[in-house]
């Protein structure tokens, strides 16, 4: 045990003369590092906090020295497939600080390049040009078993769009819109996989044997393999293919405006109908009424009754003779028969004075006359 002590010390004092292993006053320790303290409890490479209020683990710095320059590398991989083993290349594990500011994995981009934050591909890519500046950039297929939040915004990138002469107006939406067919979808997915926010959908639970999955109800959009080529379908990794949703909006707005075209149009073609209409009407009533006489009753002034004699066509429609007082007050309305012409009116029951009595046809007065009452 004396021995191993002495070999151990023997080493260290030996990295501690190359500078390749420090032991700090606090405890923690550097390797590779020149610096007089370190806030780390293990710093790799000349990386230090300033800032107290950091307490920081693990550091490790990379120089840009090399063409690709990695601050940590985790790597758990086989050349073979082995299906026993679970494999993470980072995980990164935080909580109960203050409320709002735990990030199990942070990734934060510095400087003025163009770059990402957070890179995410199917493939060992190192070598992508990144156009902008993105908190975060994903080659390949995203899933997300909960409620994603964000803002989407078709964007392309300048040198893709072929100049102003390649945006056109969207004719035809309803041409593209009629091959999407709306459908429902019994699908079997991991309980696991299913959130909170699934629980409007129907799950019905299946065999004990399948105890860990269930079936749930998934509201989808189809084609019926007519659809013209465009950005609306997307393939996978996998060679399925997907409705691109955020496409379908475009044509939606598009779809909506050439509707509300076809109400307005449809809206003045019926008002435009209607005033014809009116007109025709007015030109045939008023037609109608140049063939209407009223006569002046007799006798005049009557004792006890009259005779109106009056002129209406058979195919005028309703005419009524009003009888007013002086002041405007009706006091006797008589449906006219137009296959006659005049109609007798009795005085019985009007005080002795003077009268008016109007031919009303169709609504409309043909004519008014005065009568007196006598006794």
């Amino acid at each position: 045990m004396k021995r191993f002590s002495i070999i151990i010390a023997i080493s260290l004092c030996s990295s501690l003369c190359f500078a390749q292993l420090k032991v700090y006053q606090n405890g923690n320790v550097g390797i590779g590092c020149t610096l007089t303290t370190t806030d780390s409890h293990l710093n790799i490479g000349n990386h230090t906090y300033a800032d107290t209020t950091y307490n920081v683990g693990l550091t490790s710095s990379s120089l840009l020295t090399k063409q690709y320059n990695i601050g940590v590398d985790g790597w758990a991989y086989s050349d073979t497939v082995a299906n026993s083993h679970k494999t993470m290349g980072v995980r990164g594990l935080a909580g109960n600080g203050t409320s709002g500011y735990n990030y199990g994995v942070a990734g934060i981009l510095k400087g003025t390049q163009n770059g990402t934050a957070v890179l995410g591909t199917v493939n060992n890519d190192n070598g992508i040009d990144i156009g902008g500046i993105y908190a975060g950039y994903f080659k390949g297929d995203i899933k997300s078993t909960g409620v994603s939040k964000m803002k989407i915004a078709n964007i392309y990138d300048p040198v893709s769009i072929l100049g102003p002469g390649s945006i056109s107006n969207l004719e035809y939406p309803f041409l593209v819109l009629s091959s999407i067919i709306p459908v429902t979808q019994t699908i079997m997915a991991n309980r696991d996989d299913m959130s909170d926010n699934n629980s409007t959908y129907d799950i019905y639970d299946e065999s004990d044997a399948m105890n860990d999955r269930s079936l749930i109800t998934h509201f989808a959009l189809t084609t019926n393999g007519n659809m013209p080529q465009s950005g609306l379908m997307l393939t996978d990794a996998l060679q399925h293919t997907y409705l691109n949703y955020t496409e379908i909006i475009p044509l939606l707005v598009a779809a909506v405006q050439d509707l509300d075209e076809r109400v307005n149009d449809l809206q003045s073609a019926n008002s435009y109908s209607m005033e014809q209409t009116d007109e025709i009407n007015n030109s045939f009533f008023s037609a109608m009424h140049n063939k209407c006489t009223l006569y002046q009753n007799n006798p005049n002034p009557f004792t006890e009754n009259t005779v109106i004699k009056y002129s209406v066509p058979e195919d005028a429609g309703d005419a009524w003779l009003y009888v007013f007082d002086m002041q405007g007050a009706m006091l006797k309305q008589m449906r006219l028969d137009t296959k006659s012409d005049r109609v007798i009116l009795q005085g019985g029951d009007l005080k002795p004075g003077m009268y008016l009595y109007s031919l009303i046809v169709n609504g409309k007065e043909v004519d008014t006359k005065r009568m007196i009452l006598s006794k």
